[in-house]
């Protein structure tokens, strides 16, 4: 689905043009499992990643108008892919 590489935006630019895939949820059921139980290939960590961001609204606008509530939970959804975003690309061994 995203191919294997080292440079994060071509990554993201993957993990966005991704959003129209089908995934079925027997499929989700499967991936997410294996990645958490410590199985998973490249391409099922991928794919979790991709439902992640996808769940947490990474690539769309949370705000719903006359809702600070909903909006609020949006928001932190999408902080907590941001977070991981940000993990993925901070090498460690780049900020010594």
């Amino acid at each position: 689905m995203f191919g294997t590489t080292a440079d994060p935006e071509k990554f993201l630019q993957n993990l966005q043009s991704s959003r129209g895939t089908r995934y079925s949820s027997s499929d989700r059921y499967s991936d997410f499992r294996m990645v958490f139980m410590g199985h998973s290939s490249p391409e099922q960590g991928q794919r979790v990643l991709a439902e992640i961001f996808k769940e947490g609204m990474m690539f769309r606008n949370g705000v719903v108008a006359g809702d600070p509530q909903e909006t609020a939970a949006r928001a932190g959804k999408r902080d907590l892919c941001v977070r991981i975003m940000a993990i993925m690309n901070a090498d460690p061994e780049k900020e010594k």
